[in-house]
């Protein structure tokens, strides 16, 4: 009886979360008229573009970058491409670049943390799958905490698994609420669920274990990150910290080697 409720409880954030969106999506569609050229990092002027015939990534990320918010859709659509196309190695630093410029910049923070997973999958250097996996949940952490759905999703996955992250089936269930109630993992080109990851939650976890999720999700709050925009075209400066929590398994890393 218990787990029908909370399967019903389950279904009943579902529904709620596809009504705010469908009114969400009318009020944006009678805003889109007045928000031209709004990608990552929203309204700008400059016209820095993607990496020209025969320049990597990383070169291009360390001449210059995005400045404005058409330099910052055409750098985003070339590293989505680099990704896309299997060369994560190129989609890193141009990743990376717009990652580093916070609030607005989330989807990229999303994109950069699964592509390090990807190299991290690759490597046969095991301390350098180790960094790439640091990294990657530094930045997943970040555009979780900021309420990016993608992320929310991927970290639900990675807190089952445990093979990167002490294994919390609690905090499985916690990044799963979060995904579930957030409306923006309907549109169109979100990344779904691992499949069979739901199932699994619903179908495995007890009782005292989703009570403790669902009060961690309802005790959640969405971290705002400072806007960190370039000048001159210079990367921005970081910060470090990974917002809420830190990887459990990495903690003896320094914020130092974030920056490495």
């Amino acid at each position: 009886m218990t787990r029908g409720r909370t399967v019903f409880a389950i279904r009943f954030e579902q529904i709620r979360t596809l009504l705010v969106l469908i009114v969400a999506a009318g009020f944006l569609a009678a805003c889109a008229g007045g928000a031209g050229g709004r990608g990552p990092g929203g309204p700008g002027g400059d016209r820095s573009g993607p990496p020209r015939d025969g320049m990597s990534g990383a070169k291009y990320a360390k001449k210059g970058g995005p400045r404005g918010a058409r330099g910052g859709e055409l750098f985003f659509s070339q590293a989505l491409a680099f990704k896309n196309d299997g060369a994560c190695d190129e989609a890193v630093p141009l990743f990376r670049r717009l990652a580093d410029m916070g609030y607005g910049y989330e989807i990229a923070q999303f994109h950069l943390g699964d592509c390090l997973l990807m190299l991290a999958a690759a490597a046969d250097d095991a301390s350098q799958a180790e960094l790439h996996q640091f990294h990657a949940l530094y930045w997943l952490l970040k555009a979780g905490n900021s309420n990016n759905a993608d992320a929310q999703g991927r970290l639900a996955a990675l807190y089952l698994d445990g093979e990167i992250v002490d294994q919390s089936r609690v905090d499985a269930a916690k990044w799963y609420l979060l995904y579930m109630r957030n409306p923006i993992q309907l549109k169109i080109g979100a990344a779904p669920l691992r499949p069979g990851l739901e199932r699994y939650l619903l179908d495995e976890l007890r009782p005292q274990e989703w009570a403790a999720a669902m009060e961690a999700a309802d005790a959640w709050t969405v971290i705002t990150q400072e806007i960190n925009r370039p000048q001159d075209g210079r990367p921005p400066s970081r910060k470090g910290g990974s917002g809420r929590e830190a990887p459990r398994r990495l903690t003896e890393r320094t914020e130092a080697q974030l920056d490495s």
